[in-house]
């Protein structure tokens, strides 16, 4: 589904004769389906002083988080 999107708006500002641009969509989620298209996957890491960091994290890994969470 989000690839369609993503093709549908690629073809549209090609039409209006805009240039390619890039462009990125966040979205948190704990639905495996999003992660499946996804091009890259984050994680957020919390450590003991409270604060936190997002760093980049396997597919597999994210997939396997979400399963987890189901539980």
């Amino acid at each position: 589904m989000l690839r369609d999107i993503s093709n549908q708006q690629g073809s549209s500002s090609q039409k209006e004769g805009e240039g390619l641009t890039g462009g990125q969509f966040i979205c948190t989620t704990f639905r495996p389906e999003m992660l499946l298209v996804a091009e890259k996957t984050y994680g957020v890491r919390y450590q003991r002083n409270k604060s936190s960091s997002v760093v980049v994290v396997s597919k597999e890994e994210a997939l396997s988080f979400v399963e987890g969470e189901k539980q």
